[in-house]
């Protein structure tokens, strides 16, 4: 995968995160759960495509 958005928001809380570049989504999960942020468990799941350059 080559970018991800990720939008939340709640009451007086709002969050924009954006990634660009080589992103190894079972990576991503694992450091998602290191820091306690929730949604992201089930990238663990998902497989990796070759994008072409």
């Amino acid at each position: 995968m080559s970018e991800l958005l990720v939008i939340s928001g709640g009451p007086g809380n709002n969050t924009l995160i954006s990634i660009r570049g080589d992103i190894d989504l079972k990576s991503l999960a694992r450091l998602s759960d290191d820091f306690g942020i929730e949604g992201l468990e089930n990238l663990e799941k998902m497989e990796q495509e070759t994008v072409p350059k």
